[in-house]
């Protein structure tokens, strides 16, 4: 899948309507993953068109050698007016439906090491945080040493070290910026703290210089000054190498969800039903249905539930006010999905487990009905697995609040885009003691030993893909309308919008269930 560089849709409509052309909606959101829609525009309207639909940009993808990886479309919603209420249901062809996914058992192989659920030991003393942070600099840096051609020097060594040009391998402690405007970073290793410079007229490297951040493990080269100091030349992440992905050999796929946020006054009932009966064959036409029925996974990646007191005033805003009877109610929605499809679920920073990260897979005493079903596998968040062989890294995703904020090219139009310094850094919380909490134990659950075909997230109720050095990149999105704090902060959410994952060929379709206030448009 192409990486996605996400352009304003008013932009793309401006540009099109001044040809004189119009676009489908299709073929607007393909085009507002390009960042080269204005020669693919004006070489379709060549041709004497003037409706820009999504099969004439998809020839024009393929006919510039690139693979047609655009999400593929399918609209299930009812169509509604300005109301909101549907005016006319999804005519549903009468053919009997038989699901291939029912033919194939489930093959599901949890890697428990990578999940925190029955291993949290850590009581906060000074000790944990030390072993904690040893723990995430010795395995990232385990990574970067296998680079080859580092000529790494310890950082108490550079004051001898004048003129040579020498890596050193550190962890971030401090950024700041000097009064010349050169970044100044403090950094350390086990045995010593030093200072290195990044100056402000390489460009170039400055630009990279923004992904820094603190706690980061990473390489610096440069050249060590008179006075000890390296000058920096370049900075290495434990980023991922080309990946060899893993691909399923059966068709089947997997339905990516998540926040789904049951008990909240603006979760959307209707769009989860009809996600639910698109899973039974009874919405869609042939070829949806005909998807819906590969559907052998679904992951529930975190938020499953409101929750209750997770912030001020939040009982005013939930139609079930009693968690476990939120949980109840989510169970009931499992007990509608056909028992051939595994639902493997995970907690969110709603959910009733601890909120500091890593998180446990829900207790019983709390989840007790999701226990009793023989199709849910329950995981912590991150968690990592394989679905018909193709491995999955799955964390909720609490941390790209953080990332978003410190990191200047990212937001929340593209959260696919904070999944990639995920990986570039291989870390699922990059910097300690923000706004998402971590428990230090005594492993670092949250680094990314293994590199995963698939990582998802949910969190920001905003759809996104990309492929990053053949890694799938998937942001689902949500069950809820756009909350109140969405709508002050001026994010969009996509409500209603699942995308499916192919596990033999990694293609991402999205199947639209909803089309309502503040978001489900694809």
């Amino acid at each position: 899948m192409m990486d996605t560089l996400v352009v304003q849709k008013d932009e793309i409509l401006s540009y099109i309507f001044s040809k004189k052309a119009i676009v489908t909606p299709d073929a607007l959101s393909i085009l507002a993953t390009r960042p080269d829609y204005r020669e693919i525009v004006d070489s379709i309207l060549s041709k004497g068109v003037f409706v820009v639909d999504a099969d004439l940009v998809r020839a024009e993808i393929v006919s510039r050698g690139e693979r047609d990886e655009t999400p593929a479309v399918s609209d299930v919603s009812p169509e509604t007016e300005g109301d909101g209420e549907a005016t006319r249901e999804v005519v549903v062809e009468k053919s009997r439906f038989t699901p291939l996914a029912k033919e194939y058992d489930a093959r599901i192989r949890v890697f428990d090491e990578f999940d925190v659920t029955g291993k949290s030991y850590c009581e906060g003393s000074v000790e944990d945080f030390v072993r904690y942070f040893n723990d995430r600099f010795e395995r990232l840096s385990a990574i970067l040493r296998s680079r080859p051609h580092l000529n790494l020097k310890p950082l108490d060594r550079l004051p001898r070290l004048a003129g040579e040009e020498v890596d050193v391998l550190a962890m971030v402690y401090e950024v700041r910026e000097s009064r010349k405007g050169n970044l100044v970073v403090t950094v350390e290793d086990p045995e010593s703290y030093a200072t290195v410079v990044i100056p402000r007229n390489d460009r170039k490297l400055a630009a990279k210089a923004e992904a820094l951040l603190p706690d980061d493990v990473v390489v610096f080269h440069g050249r060590v000054s008179s006075s000890g100091t390296l000058i920096v030349q370049d900075i290495y992440w434990p980023d991922v190498s080309e990946h060899t992905p893993r691909y399923a050999d059966v068709p089947l796929s997997v339905a990516i969800t998540s926040d789904w946020h049951v008990g909240s006054r603006l979760h959307i009932e209707k769009a989860l039903k009809k996600f639910i009966d698109w899973l039974k064959g009874k919405v869609g036409d042939s070829k949806s249905r005909e998807l819906a029925g590969t559907v052998k996974y679904i992951i529930v990646n975190g938020d499953v539930v409101d929750g209750v007191g997770v912030y001020p005033s939040q009982v005013d805003e939930l139609e079930i006010k009693d968690i476990y009877k939120q949980y109840d109610a989510f169970a009931r929605y499992l007990d509608e999905i056909p028992d051939y499809i595994e639902v493997i679920v995970g907690p969110g920073n709603h959910d009733a487990v601890r909120r500091l990260e890593p998180q446990p897979a829900f207790a019983k005493d709390i989840a007790a009905p999701l226990y009793e079903r023989d199709n849910v596998v329950l995981v912590g968040s991150p968690a990592y697995f394989s679905l018909g062989g193709v491995e999955f890294l799955t964390y909720h995703g609490t941390s790209m609040d953080d990332v978003i904020s410190r990191v200047p090219y990212l937001d929340y139009t593209a959260p696919q885009e904070a999944l990639k310094e995920y990986l570039k850094h291989r870390h699922l919380a990059i910097t300690y003691g923000l706004k998402n909490p971590i428990v230090p134990e005594k492993r670092d659950y949250l680094v990314i030993d293994r590199v995963p075909d698939v990582l998802t997230a949910g969190h920001v109720h905003k759809n996104g893909y990309c492929r990053y050095k053949e890694v799938e990149l998937i942001v689902s999105g949500t069950f809820q309308e756009q909350t109140p704090f969405q709508l002050e902060h001026g994010h969009v959410p996509t409500p209603g919008v699942v995308p499916v994952f192919d596990l033999s060929t990694h293609k991402v379709n999205e199947i639209i269930f909803y089309r309502g206030n503040g978001g489900g448009e694809a």
